[in-house]
C-alpha cells in the first residue's frame, strides 16, 4: 500500500502541503478529555479495520505515537485521544 493510499485510509494521517512532511496524528487538539477519548477510539476502529491491508513492517502505529506525543504540552483533548486510541487497540487484542 503506497503512502498516499495509507493517508486516504486513515483520517488522522495528513501531508502538510507546505513542508511536504507527513503527520501521523493530525486530529484537532481542542475539546474535552471525553471528546478526545471518543475520537481516539473511533480512529482506532478505523486503524483496526485497515491493519491487515498495511504492508508488513509498516510503521503506522509507532509513527502515530510519535506524532501524537511530539508536543511538550499535550492538551486534555489530545491526552484523551491517545487514551481512547490505545484502549480500543488493547481491547481488540484482548478479545481476538
Amino acid at each position: 500500500m503506497k503512502q498516499r493510499t495509507v493517508r486516504k485510509k486513515f483520517p488522522f494521517i495528513k501531508k502538510d502541503k507546505q513542508s511536504k512532511s507527513v503527520t501521523y496524528w493530525s486530529l484537532p487538539s481542542e475539546g474535552t478529555y471525553l471528546e478526545g477519548v471518543l475520537l481516539g477510539a473511533k480512529m482506532a476502529k478505523i486503524y483496526l479495520e485497515e491493519i491487515d491491508r498495511l504492508p508488513q513492517h509498516s510503521p503506522v502505529l509507532p509513527m502515530c505515537v510519535l506524532s501524537a506525543t511530539e508536543s511538550e504540552q499535550i492538551s486534555r483533548a489530545r491526552h484523551g485521544q491517545i487514551v481512547g486510541f490505545f484502549t480500543e487497540i488493547e481491547l481488540a487484542l484482548k478479545f481476538r
